[in-house]
């Protein structure tokens, strides 16, 4: 859903520029410290962000999409994060800070078939952690009334914050 957003934002002339925050080496270092001989148990603690270098990479990342987003926002009054996992910060006193998300930590450590510890040190952490980053937005965007729920309960964001834009398919189209 992020690349069809980014798209259909760009078509509409209302894209400035788009920058992504990871780091492919950061990554790849925290998947790897993820690591579980259960490959269900592997991608869960990757995704939750569950790690021991889990931290070290947020923060890293944070930096890094810091950086490029202070370079792209010239000229814009609006900054769009399309994930929670790291924080591009303000880049300048006054733009509006909003997010998009299709789920967040709080859901994911909900999940039926979740395999890793959901009160671990580091998925601790790892809420904790987004729920700084919340904190900061002015406005989060979400997929689902669900979610907003979540965001509202989970993380304590004012209910006129988080809005519910829904999402559609996640398919190309045809031109």
């Amino acid at each position: 859903s992020s690349a069809a957003l980014l798209h259909a934002l760009e078509r509409r002339g209302a894209l400035a520029g788009a920058v992504d925050g990871r780091a492919g080496a950061i990554t790849f270092a925290e998947r790897a410290a993820s690591f579980a001989p259960d490959i269900e148990r592997w991608k869960q603690r990757a995704n939750a962000g569950a790690s021991f270098l889990s931290p070290l990479a947020r923060n890293a990342m944070s930096r890094l999409s810091a950086r490029r987003a202070a370079a792209a926002v010239d000229g814009a009054d609006t900054l769009l994060q399309l994930t929670g996992y790291f924080d591009p910060g303000r880049p300048r006193p006054g733009l509006l800070r909003c997010s998009y998300h299709d789920g967040n930590l709080a859901g994911f450590l909900r999940r039926p078939d979740l395999t890793i510890a959901a009160d671990s040190r580091f998925a601790r952490w790892s809420l904790a952690y987004e729920q700084r980053l919340y904190d900061s937005i002015d406005v989060i965007f979400c997929m689902s009334e669900q979610l907003r729920q979540s965001f509202v309960s989970d993380f304590g964001q004012a209910p006129d914050k988080v809005v519910t834009v829904g999402a559609g398919a996640n398919v190309a189209v045809a031109e």
